[in-house]
């Protein structure tokens, strides 16, 4: 079977790795052609285990001797690739390069129960403890409990719960990154 990469495998290239990755790939695509030795860490099995993944790296070398996988085209993806890249940083405005973000400090100088407080109203039970509804599905009653003194939430409906980034990671549906630079600017 004759396996060919598409417009599809060039946006999945695009969104996985990063430029010199991809010149490092269609380096030694060139290399298998000119040496035929079976390289079984060929992104070809990124693009076809991303529909598989219940497939471990062990088993791409069945896969490979299976399988005739277009090289040529595969080299022609990752220049696709690269091009599509260029352009989008063409359009878009550069990226600036974020400095490493301490953690630990952005938890202890943000307080918990400010931060969830601007998502749902809380009233204070008990020592240190909060109650309020849960801002991430629908909730009739209070079931989310906000500890100040550990700095942390729990849902008992939903079972969701974490420290202040993972509130904000679930209720905005952004990945680390995002909440640490959106914590960050408050």
């Amino acid at each position: 079977m004759n396996v060919t990469f598409d417009h599809i495998d060039t946006y999945y290239l695009a969104n996985t790795l990063m430029p010199a990755q991809l010149r490092h790939e269609v380096k030694r695509a060139r290399e298998y052609i000119d040496s035929r030795d079976i390289i079984y860490s060929m992104p070809c099995c990124l693009l076809w285990s991303h529909e598989h993944t219940h497939l471990t790296p062990d088993v791409y070398g069945a896969i490979f001797q299976c399988y005739d996988f277009d090289y040529e085209s595969y080299i022609q993806c990752c220049r696709d690739a690269l091009k599509w890249m260029s352009n989008a940083k063409i359009k878009h405005e550069p990226e600036t390069k974020r400095k490493p973000v301490d953690i630990e400090s952005l938890k202890t100088r943000l307080d918990i129960v400010t931060e969830i407080e601007q998502y749902t109203n809380l009233r204070k039970s008990g020592n240190n403890r909060y109650l309020g509804r849960c801002p991430l599905h629908e909730d009739n009653h209070p079931s989310m409990t906000v500890y100040a003194d550990k700095q942390s939430w729990h849902c008992f409906q939903c079972g969701r719960g974490g420290d202040i980034i993972d509130f904000i990671m679930a209720v905005e549906g952004v990945d680390f990154r995002r909440a640490t630079s959106m914590l960050e600017s408050t």
